[in-house]
């Protein structure tokens, strides 16, 4: 793994390709009622969405983000994702996430997430996110 950081969102990112400044990530900000999303290159926004958050469970959450990820297209360096609640960084799990259906006490989130994309996946509180 290379020794590069890159921003995503408010996150870095270590990424395997030691990607660019130029290149693009997606930034992903886990609400109660919605998935809100922009994809960045070289910290510009070039797009930007939001959809209705899952009210399944927390595997239904993880996949809409792993489809995001997917419909950005094949180029993305890595992924950011912020969700409210207390998050284990060094572990990069969930511990308790309010208004979000599911037991995400303990949930390896990031890591599921690196499986299901291939990419390298920041995951934090989301109040962090914005500091």
């Amino acid at each position: 793994m290379a020794d590069v950081t890159a921003d995503v969102g408010a996150a870095p990112v270590e990424t395997e390709q030691g990607a660019a400044p130029g290149g693009r990530y997606l930034g992903v900000d886990i609400g109660g009622t919605s998935i809100k999303w922009s994809v960045l290159r070289g910290g510009a926004v070039e797009s930007s969405g939001s959809i209705d958050t899952p009210r399944i469970d927390q595997h239904a959450v993880l996949r809409a983000v792993a489809d995001l990820a997917h419909d950005a297209s094949q180029d993305l360096a890595g992924i950011g994702v912020a969700v409210p609640g207390t998050v284990d960084t060094e572990r990069r799990r969930s511990m308790v996430v309010p208004n979000l259906p599911g037991d995400w006490h303990d949930f390896a989130f990031a890591s599921e997430l690196e499986h299901l994309t291939g990419l390298r996946v920041a995951f934090l509180n989301d109040a962090r996110a914005v500091a």
